[in-house]
């Protein structure tokens, strides 16, 4: 079992290391716990197996020293100085232990505690000073105590010369010997020490686990009430930001000496919180994600820190209340236009539980009750001016901004205005709208008018007549922009009006012979039918930006387009050659040839010049009977022509015949 003591705000404090793997940090997932900024979470690991104890760094931020030389793995030895972090660590091993140390390896416990650090401040763990001898008898290397046990008591007298008796003198006693001897006493002295802790080994039972000195139990209790403060504190955070400060500076009381950090930030966190009045919209956002990081580097920012779930949350919803202030804004700019009812849709997109919820509601509310303030004042200053007009308009604009109860009143306002109104200026202001154009609200203002009114039927009129546009506008959305014939049918019968009909036909026709010319030309784009029937469509309707008009031009010029044709009949030509249609597909590539001079027909001519070439050699020129000859070369004749081949001997053999 090996004792490891270090020093923390000058209160020494211990932990024991039995055969295992032991890890060193900062917070309570580590073995051992030591509160201290400059050692990270999970530090380093102490490994003690076989009698050996090695030290490994644990990817930390201010690594691991070994007599002051920065290490990533070391096997430790009795006299070595350990560093993490600030914290300085000495060992203390028991009898057994080093007796196992000096068994294995004794030039191991040569002095290696050259520390360039620290060597005028740090001695050997435990208790044990490490007492070097300069005599130059002992040997060439200056030894330690532990390896003076190495020679024999009988062995070290023989080689003392102090020990040597004068040639005729007296023996001295053992006592002044030793006296005399400052290298014999160090080595009795250093037995007794060592049978001294022998008997204390054999007293106590190794297994027994020691108990915490009081020191380290009034630092856990330290850690523990710091750890609690810094989580009451981030629990009441955001609904309670004094009470937090309260813990926050509790705990920046208690803590340890180089480990405020943390303490220090959260309380400037909760004073900006404050400052900002419990408002994100107040919050200096640079500045929250500043001290939100330093928190995080502060706490190392791992699973388990005592910060991290508070940086890991604040973080979240920090960021979430960055977009819905972004909503807040765009609710503003729509509150300026005086949009109400999109301005409540997008106050719809903000959760309940931001803060800014309430904010945007009070300011679309506050915006509400303003414009229907203004609203009211607007329209008693048209009853008091006599503008019945205005004053009905204003009272349409303000009925849908008010509550059902509270419309009650209006309502009657509004129903004995209409009744004194004069029929003849509405219907003129109806009238004037109509001739501006302005038809939405043309048809407002006529069907205010009753059948009691004079001016009613005269209204109902003009009201077919905004209907009978409006209809036709809509019906040529359908058949002109989107190129749907049949919704712009089905609106036009809604109306039933017969000015229409013939609008209704012309549509028809146009869908039919669109329809129609698809039907021939789908598998034979070079139907004469089907390009008819898309040149008789652009002549009938006549209108470039009609969809149907720009739809049969395109596919017009996709079916005449000559390159186009040329591939399609010789691919007719191919199919004429697989059937040994000779005659035909050549025939067809003397029209490929027309239509594209420089396509290439050289697979379909190669075939047909095979073919003639055969016939001639089986068919014609072992012929002996001129008739079958004349026959043969006469339906060759069909197959080739002048830049063929065979085309001059086929023709040269006819005359011949003919002659003959």
């Amino acid at each position: 079992m090996v004792k490891i003591v270090y020093e923390v705000d000058d209160v020494e404090q211990f932990f024991e290391l039995q055969e295992g793997n032991w890890t060193v940090g900062r917070s309570s997932s580590a073995t051992f716990t030591i509160r201290n900024d400059t050692i990270s979470k999970v530090h380093a690991a102490f490994e003690f197996q076989d009698g050996k104890l090695t030290v490994k760094d644990l990817d930390s931020s201010n690594g691991v020293f070994v007599n002051g030389v920065k290490v990533e793995e070391q096997l430790l030895q009795p006299t070595d100085r350990v560093k993490i972090g600030n914290i300085k660590f000495n060992i203390s091993m028991s009898q057994e232990e080093l007796a196992i140390y000096h068994g294995s390896d004794t030039s191991s416990f040569s002095s290696n505690s050259e520390d360039n650090s620290d060597s005028g401040e740090l001695t050997p763990a435990g208790g044990v000073e490490a007492v070097v001898d300069v005599n130059p008898d002992v040997g060439e290397e200056s030894k330690t105590f532990f390896d003076v046990q190495n020679y024999a008591p009988a062995q070290v007298l023989a080689n003392s010369p102090a020990v040597v008796a004068a040639p005729g003198s007296a023996a001295e006693s053992p006592i002044k010997l030793l006296m005399q001897n400052r290298k014999l006493l160090l080595i009795v002295l250093g037995g007794a020490v060592m049978l001294f802790l022998m008997l204390i080994v054999l007293l106590n039972d190794p297994n027994e686990k020691r108990k915490p000195t009081k020191s380290r139990k009034i630092q856990g209790v330290i850690s523990d009430k710091y750890e609690e403060n810094l989580k009451q504190g981030s629990q009441v955070f955001l609904s309670e930001p004094v009470k937090a400060l309260e813990f926050f500076k509790k705990a920046l009381k208690i803590t340890t000496k180089g480990n405020t950090n943390t303490a220090s930030s959260l309380i400037e966190l909760t004073n900006l919180w404050i400052d900002a009045k419990m408002s994100w919209l107040g919050v200096d956002r640079h500045i929250f994600r500043r001290i939100l990081d330093d928190i995080r580097l502060e706490d190392e920012g791992q699973p388990g820190a005592v910060m991290y779930d508070f940086v890991l949350k604040y973080s979240r919803l920090e960021k979430d209340e960055e977009k819905n202030e972004i909503k807040f804004a765009e609710i503003v700019q729509l509150l300026s236009r005086d949009l109400i009812k999109e301005s409540k849709e997008k106050l719809q997109g903000i959760p309940a539980s931001s803060s800014i919820k309430a904010k945007a509601r009070l300011r679309i509310s506050n915006h509400e009750r303003k414009l229907i303030k203004g609203l009211k004042e607007r329209i008693n200053a048209a009853s008091r001016s006599g503008e019945r007009l205005r004053e009905i308009r204003l009272l349409n604009e303000l009925m849908p901004m008010l509550l059902p109860a509270d419309r009650l009143d209006y309502l009657s306002r509004l129903g004995t205005l209409r009744k004194g109104v004069a029929i003849e200026k509405v219907f003129a202001e109806g009238i004037r709208l109509f001739e501006k154009g302005d038809l939405a609200k043309a048809q407002i203002l006529l069907k205010e008018l009753t059948e009691k009114d004079a001016k009613y039927y005269a209204a109902q009129k003009i009201l077919k007549k905004i209907r009978f546009i409006n209809t036709k506008k809509k019906a040529e959305f359908f058949y002109n922009d989107q190129g749907d014939g049949k919704n712009a049918i089905l609106i036009l019968n809604k109306l039933s009006s017969s000015k229409l009909i013939a609008y209704e036909k012309r549509i028809k026709a146009v869908m039919k012979l669109f329809k129609e010319a698809k039907r021939h030309g789908r598998h034979n784009p070079d139907s004469i039918k089907a390009q008819n029937k898309l040149k008789e469509l652009m002549a009938l309707e006549n209108n470039e930006d009609n969809k149907y008009y720009q739809r049969a031009k395109a596919l017009l010029a996709k079916w005449t387009d000559k390159a186009a044709k040329a591939k399609r009949i010789f691919a007719g030509a191919l199919n004429k050659l697989r059937t040994r249609d000779y005659v035909s597909a050549r025939s067809m590539c003397v029209e490929v040839k027309k239509l594209k001079p420089d396509f290439d027909i050289s697979r379909i001519t190669k075939k047909v010049n095979s073919y003639v070439s055969k016939v001639l050699n089986t068919q014609v020129r072992n012929e002996k009977s001129v008739n079958v000859r004349k026959e043969v070369l006469t339906n060759l004749e069909k197959m080739v022509y002048p830049e063929d081949e065979h085309h001059d001997y086929i023709i040269t053999q006819l005359e011949d015949l003919k002659q003959e």
